[in-house]
Parts: structure tokens; C-alpha cells; sequence
């Protein structure tokens, strides 16, 4: 809860140039481990060197909060997929899973904190990974979208503001 008032208030927000990239690909291995643990194939489609003005350290969390719960929530046998876009001055890094999805009536609610959808119940966690993940993304001038559909997988969409390298 500190965390998250602390990031919603930019206290101690620390901006410095980040590579993305870098961090995405560390992320990547730190996830893999647990994907295979879980039959899951973690793949990883970050190919250009991506920059932007951030704390590393609240980019890792928020990274780290969407492959996490994309692996959690993929059957075995299942994928997880990070790639990103360049639109404009912008990146667009999408954490996409072949996981139990997300139903419609659940979809406005999972950024509110505490909120846990009926199929995640069983799976241990506070409900505040989410509204962590959408506040950081905020404090970073950016923002977090989700597609999701039950049984087929989501697939969350980060928007950050790129930084000339």
C-alpha cells in the first residue's frame, strides 16, 4: 500500500534514462525459470534498443506484476509473449498471454485496488499488483490498456514516452 500511495504521489521517483530493452530482457530471464516451471514458453520479441526518462526500479515492478501474472494465469502448455511498437513518440510494450482471461463484467474493475476477479481467487495475491502496475505507468507519463477475453488470454498494453538515444 506504501508502494502505491508513494508512486501515485511521486514521492521518490528518481527519473533517469532506462533502457527498456535491457530491462525487459533482464525481466525475461528472471521470468523464465517460473515459466518453465509452469510448461509455460516465455517469449521475448524486444529487438531495438528502447529508452525512456524513468526509476528503473518501479519499471522493473511494473514489468515484473504483468509476467508475473500472465504466467500465473496461462495453463501449462500455454505461451507468454512481450513485443513492442513504435507509434509516434511513443512505446507501446505488450505483455500478451494464451491464459483464462479476463471476463467482460470484471474488465472496468481490475485496476481498483484490492479487486480480485472470481477466477484468480485460488491463486494467492492482495489485488494490488494491478493498481500498482496502472499507477506506476501514470507516474511515468504514460498508461496500461487490457484486451482480454475468457479462455483465448489478455494482453496488456504499457504506453511510455520514448527518450532520443
Amino acid at each position: 500500500m506504501l508502494d502505491l500511495a508513494e508512486t501515485e504521489a511521486r514521492i521518490g521517483l528518481t527519473m533517469e534514462t532506462v533502457s527498456l530493452t535491457e530491462l525487459i530482457n533482464e525481466a525475461c530471464d528472471l521470468y523464465q525459470a517460473l515459466a518453465s516451471d509452469n510448461d509455460v514458453k516465455l517469449e521475448n520479441q524486444i529487438e531495438e534498443n528502447l529508452l525512456t526518462s524513468g526509476n528503473k526500479q518501479f519499471l522493473q515492478r511494473l514489468i515484473g506484476n504483468l509476467l508475473d501474472n500472465a504466467i500465473k494465469y496461462t495453463p501449462s502448455s500455454g505461451r507468454v509473449t512481450i513485443d513492442h511498437e513504435v507509434v509516434g513518440d511513443d512505446v507501446l510494450i505488450r505483455v500478451a498471454d494464451t491464459g483464462i482471461g479476463i471476463s467482460k463484467t470484471d474488465l472496468p474493475n481490475i485496476f481498483q485496488r484490492f479487486y480480485r476477479c472470481d477466477q484468480s481467487r485460488s491463486k494467492p495475491g492482495t489485488g494490488l499488483g494491478l493498481s500498482l502496475a496502472q499507477a506506476i505507468a501514470k507516474a511515468h507519463w504514460g498508461n496500461i490498456s487490457v484486451k482480454s477475453e475468457i479462455s483465448r488470454g489478455t494482453q496488456f498494453t504499457i504506453t511510455l514516452p520514448l527518450q532520443a538515444g
